[in-house]
């Protein structure tokens, strides 16, 4: 009996961490003129894999980022305001929120990274650049206002706009999201 339990157990486990998603990363093979195109992505943890932020482009709900997982965003040029956030009970997201304005220009590609982080690895201090370490510190600040459940560990939400040659690098090992489950698919419209 308890061997089947056991067994329960790990299958529930592991379906929390299932991702349904579409093909591996394929860039487009031509992007508009006219707007920007943002590829959001999460490349794969270890840490908080079955959780997920909700992405939000000018608090317009895009989708929610899975594990492995990318969505491609059409903007027009200008600043947007990019956010990523969950809950702990919701979305099983408990690394802190984390906006990002951003200047976009027509007929460009950009990268953004969104990354699960548990404050005090190596991790952290290993991952922060310039441009990331603000975002981390206003994560690690709302997560210090809004507090931790206890036992639960600290975390933070790491956004960092990457250039293309990263990006492009760290993109290929992700999958497109599909429609399912209430998700939106893999390619937004136009703001």
């Amino acid at each position: 009996m308890k061997f089947a339990n056991l067994i329960i157990l790990i299958l529930l486990i592991s379906s929390c961490a299932t991702v349904e998603t579409g093909n591996k990363f394929q860039p487009l093979a031509s992007i508009p003129e006219d707007k920007a195109t943002i590829y959001i992505y999460r490349p794969d943890t270890y840490f908080n894999r079955g959780g997920w932020p909700e992405i939000y482009i000018n608090n317009q709900l895009q989708t929610s980022l899975l594990n492995t997982s990318y969505i491609i965003c059409h903007v027009m040029p200008g600043e947007h305001r990019i956010k990523a956030e969950g809950s702990t009970w919701g979305t099983n997201w408990y690394p802190g929120p984390v906006e990002l304005e951003y200047t976009f220009s027509a007929g460009i590609s950009y990268y953004l990274r969104i990354t699960p982080v548990q404050t005090g690895s190596t991790d952290v201090q290993n991952t922060l650049t310039e441009s990331a370490m603000t975002n981390a510190v206003l994560g690690a600040a709302i997560r210090l206002a809004v507090g931790n459940l206890p036992g639960w560990p600290t975390a933070i939400t790491l956004m960092e706009m990457v250039d293309a040659d990263t990006g492009m690098i760290e993109i290929q090992e992700t999958y497109r999201l599909v429609e399912s489950n209430n998700k939106r698919t893999g390619e937004t419209e136009p703001f």
